[in-house]
């Protein structure tokens, strides 16, 4: 990457003299400008007679008692401001963090079932608290976690567990809900045995595309010495009722991803099959973890999680 200024250059520069000239500048005065400093007179003339050569410049011209600024250092006395004023917050140890003084674009991977579910929240927030901050969610597509954070694709991640191994990576659990098999309002039991499960046509979810849900499922299913019949795999939970009902099939998701779907437009089937719990995490990369915006997006999703759960996810009853 080329940079737009002369770096060994800047580096053999003295930023003393820098600050010097500023003072000097702004306060028309080598008397001043060394009090200012807390510096001699004497070192304050060295150095204005060293900058003078280096510009080629007299920059402060003696008009009678008092000295004025020549068109050269009237012109480089803001450009040095704006630049030492760029410094200092750079060099500053920072305060307290603000989140309304913060201007940028924020983007977040994560499903529908998950945008449905911390996203109106998560909204509110940033819209009262950080008003400069644009929030763009966003599919997570067919790459994996480690991919869209290492290219920059994402700033931050919803989602269940990867396995990932990658020192660069960094999550925390988020919350824990348990799968459910949703059928056709028109199926008639409540209950369905494992065999029935496994005979059953069904269709997957897998909104990243690379099957984290159908792998877990296959696991729980292998370990009873049974195998799936599966038909089909959809990318969106809201796409499941209508595929479920017109098609008297099954499918198994999350139980918070029966919000998305209207009332009574599934039944929701108990399972005679143990399913672990479905872990989502927030994932991000290293570089961001110590960034005060994201450190405090992941603490605001955090706390939207927990007050989603809090008001309830949905049960099996409402949607019979």
């Amino acid at each position: 990457m080329s940079l737009s200024f002369d770096l060994p250059g800047l580096r053999r520069r003295d930023l003393r003299q820098v600050v010097t000239l500023l003072a000097l500048l702004r306060a028309c005065s080598v008397t001043e400008a060394a009090r200012q400093l807390d510096v001699s007179q004497p070192s304050v003339s060295k150095v204005l007679e060293h900058l003078r050569r280096d510009f080629g410049d007299p920059l402060l011209v003696r008009e009678g008692n008092r000295m004025r600024r020549t068109p050269k250092a009237e012109d480089l006395m803001p450009r040095l401001e704006a630049a030492l004023r760029g410094l200092d917050e750079v060099l500053t140890k920072p305060g307290q963090f603000d989140p309304a003084t913060v201007s940028r674009k924020v983007r977040i991977g994560a499903n529908d079932h998950l945008q449905h579910m911390l996203a109106a929240r998560l909204f509110g927030i940033v819209r009262e608290r950080a008003p400069g901050v644009h929030l763009q969610f966003r599919p997570v597509g067919m790459y994996r976690i480690e991919h869209l954070l290492n290219e920059g694709l994402a700033d931050i991640l919803i989602g269940g567990p990867a396995g990932i191994e990658n020192l660069h990576i960094r999550h925390s659990p988020l919350f824990t809900e348990e799968f459910v098999c949703v059928a056709s309002p028109r199926y008639g039991a409540s209950r369905m045995d494992f065999q029935t499960f496994c005979e059953t046509p069904q269709v997957d979810i897998s909104p990243s595309g690379i099957g984290l849900i159908p792998a877990i499922l296959d696991r729980a299913v292998a370990d009873r010495g049974g195998q799936r019949k599966v038909v089909g795999t959809l990318s969106t939970f809201a796409a499941v009722p209508e595929v479920v009902a017109g098609h008297e099939l099954i499918a198994v998701v999350p139980r918070g991803a029966i919000s998305l779907f209207r009332p009574a437009s599934v039944r929701v089937v108990e399972l005679d099959l143990p399913l672990p719990p479905y872990q989502v995490s927030l994932w991000w990369h290293n570089n961001t973890n110590a960034d005060p915006l994201a450190r405090w997006l992941r603490e605001q999703i955090s706390q939207s999680a927990r007050a989603s759960l809090a008001d309830g996810l949905p049960n099996s009853e409402a949607q019979e």
